[in-house]
């Protein structure tokens, strides 16, 4: 029986090294000048990653065991790396992601980064030095990890990318901000051409994020979906920065004494739009006299919409285990097989008092 467990061992440590040089491989590639992935997979990192994991095969796993099935001899660890869990969303997922890891048997543990890229690192390093099995990373500046993501994988931890792809990871369930922003700009855009007129002077506010790549992408897709299907004219009056609950708040205070007949206020993120209901509603505000949208989604602000306060559409990819789920099946398939299985991109949808009583069951 010893003797079998042994062959196991070694056979899954052969089909980890090959896995793993094979993320290695497509970050060589982007982060090298455009050698190509094979030519990546046969550097002399891919090399240390293969002689770090071949050399001790009795230490490596058999596949029930990596699974989670069998935790007497050894517990699957797992770190995960949230830029920021204090934002609601980013809570909630982390919370499905934790209760999901552990329904397999694994050890997981949370990192918050307050959206710093040098705590980002840090937390890499941590799981490093750990010894983890294996990362989940939700980082939204992926450059800021790149060369930390590649070390892990280069000794043998498998790096999978939950909601935020970027090139060095091994695989990843991720979306389309620039499709988030655009569900959300035409659910916008369908409002004002159902229930306003030419000669209402409409006049739109948005709420931005803008501070890296990937929201940008989801700013300009918010902007395009509403214009270009837009159908009656209007006036974006303001665009204000505006991430959490607080900023919503004080934000929409201010707005108000500028603009006391906002119609419309798109919003990247959905907290904001918490604050801003606070806001309406201190003053006073008519329900139906002000729609805002949001570029994602939380129980929470499908309550409010559900209640008819003011919010009116938010963009979704489903509950958080819908979006934090399909990143842990991702690193299981890479812990029981070795295989590196293909990314996941998560459909986005848009979600209005229409459809928000049949939605918000799955929350």
């Amino acid at each position: 029986m010893k003797t079998r467990k042994k062959i196991l061992a070694m056979l899954l440590a052969g089909m980890m090294v090959l896995g793993l040089a094979a993320c290695g491989g497509s970050s060589n590639s982007s982060s090298q000048g455009g050698e190509t992935a094979e030519a990546g997979s046969s550097g002399e990192e891919s090399k240390k990653s293969e002689v770090s994991l071949a050399s001790t095969p009795e230490e490596s796993a058999p596949a029930s065991e990596a699974s989670g099935t069998d935790s007497s001899d050894k517990k699957i660890k797992i770190g995960y790396v949230c830029y920021d869990y204090t934002i609601e969303i980013w809570a909630q997922i982390t919370e499905a992601l934790v209760e999901t890891c552990e329904s397999y048997g694994w050890e997981i543990t949370t990192i918050t980064c307050d959206n710093n890229a040098e705590k980002q690192v840090a937390a890499f390093e941590n799981f490093i030095q750990a010894g983890v099995d294996g990362i989940i990373s939700s980082c939204e500046n992926g450059d800021s990890v790149m060369e930390i993501t590649q070390e892990a994988i280069d000794q043998g931890i498998p790096v999978v990318g939950l909601f935020y792809p970027y090139d060095a990871l091994c695989t990843y369930s991720g979306v389309d901000l620039y499709d988030t922003g655009y569900a959300c700009g035409e659910a916008a855009a369908a409002y004002m051409n159902e229930y306003l007129q030419d000669d209402d002077d409409i006049q739109v506010i948005i709420y931005d994020w803008p501070y890296n790549e990937g929201l940008l992408d989801r700013s300009k897709g918010m902007i395009e979906g509403f214009e270009q299907n837009a159908k009656l004219d209007y006036n974006i009056v303001s665009t204000q920065y505006a991430t959490s609950e607080d900023d919503g708040l004080t934000v929409t205070e201010t707005v108000l004494q500028a603009y006391p007949d906002v119609d419309i206020i798109i919003s990247q993120g959905s907290s904001s739009l918490i604050g801003a209901v606070t806001a309406l509603e201190a003053a006073q505000v008519p329900t139906d006299s002000v729609r805002m949208f949001a570029a994602d989604t939380t129980v929470n602000v499908l309550k409010l919409m559900q209640e008819g306060k003011y919010i009116w559409g938010a963009s979704t990819y489903g509950n958080a285990h819908q979006m934090a789920d399909p990143a842990a099946e991702l690193m299981k398939t890479i812990l029981e097989t070795g295989e590196i299985p293909e990314p996941n991109m998560l459909d986005c949808f848009a979600i209005t008092p229409a459809t928000v009583d049949e939605e918000i069951v799955s929350y």
